[in-house]
């Protein structure tokens, strides 16, 4: 980190794209306290769920907290690990993570939100990350 930012005095857009581990936590952290934490939607064709009919018109309640931490798709879902997200390249269901809701309504906010969560804060994320660094307890191996 010190390497991209430096003293932090003069923070840019691209010097944030390159703090790869910043992206890692932000998204872990909305894993496990999703911003959406629950959405419903609205059946538009009959359903067979684990063997129960489910008629079109049935609005369904999404519970994302409980898909976030479902360790049919999370090792170890309730601990804070942002290395999982290191290789996104990996066999995941593409609905196992949803932070924003999903769907067509869900085009604008995920960009948005990785552009303000890593420029909207620089400053913020500098000065915890130096008081960190500090700390003995806290250091990297």
């Amino acid at each position: 980190m010190d390497h991209v930012l430096g003293d932090g005095k003069d923070v840019s857009y691209d010097m944030l794209s390159e703090l790869k581990y910043l992206e890692q936590v932000l998204k872990e952290s909305l894993r496990l306290y999703p911003s959406v934490p629950f959405f419903g939607r609205e059946l538009t064709e009959d359903v067979v769920l684990e063997g129960v009919a489910i008629p079109a018109g049935t609005i369904v309640d999404i519970q994302v907290s409980v898909l976030h931490r479902d360790p049919a798709n999370w090792e170890n879902p309730n601990d804070f690990k942002p290395e999982r997200w290191e290789n996104e390249a990996e066999e995941r269901d593409p609905y196992a993570y949803i932070p924003f809701s999903a769907g067509p309504r869900n085009w604008l906010v995920p960009p948005l939100f990785f552009f303000l969560g890593r420029r909207g804060q620089p400053i913020s994320f500098v000065d915890f990350a130096a008081s960190a660094r500090s700390s003995p307890k806290t250091r990297r191996r």
